[in-house]
């Protein structure tokens, strides 16, 4: 379900990949189970316990496959907008949360260019 979210090819939760990209500031700060399938980790989500978790063929067909790295950069792109307009002021609220699971997903995906500056 993983890859066919990122490919496109299947909504999750209700949502696209393509809603979450274009997706206004707003529902990303009251939405609380994008994050899971738009930056899946090995690890299970203490928010969503059933959302999939990442297999290593699952991140086999998602970086074999343009469309789906394609998102996930755009994806990473949209938070990243969107951390620079709302920076995390507090330590320890559901945003910290949502940038360490960006930041451990990216890296799994090899996109690192993004957040090493």
């Amino acid at each position: 379900m993983l890859y066919e979210f990122l490919a496109g090819k299947a909504p999750a939760n209700g949502f696209t990949v393509y809603d979450c990209i274009d997706a206004n500031d707003t529902w990303i700060e009251t939405t609380h189970n994008f994050i899971q399938v738009c930056f899946p980790t090995y690890e299970p989500s203490a928010v969503l316990p059933d959302a999939e978790v990442l297999t290593d063929e699952t991140i086999q067909l998602i970086q074999s496959d343009k469309t789906c790295m394609r998102n996930l950069y755009r994806m990473a792109s949209r938070m990243l907008s969107f951390y620079t307009v709302h920076p995390v002021l507090l330590a320890w609220d559901h945003n910290c949360k949502r940038l360490t699971r960006i930041m451990k997903c990216l890296n799994i995906f090899g996109i690192t260019d993004l957040y090493k500056e």
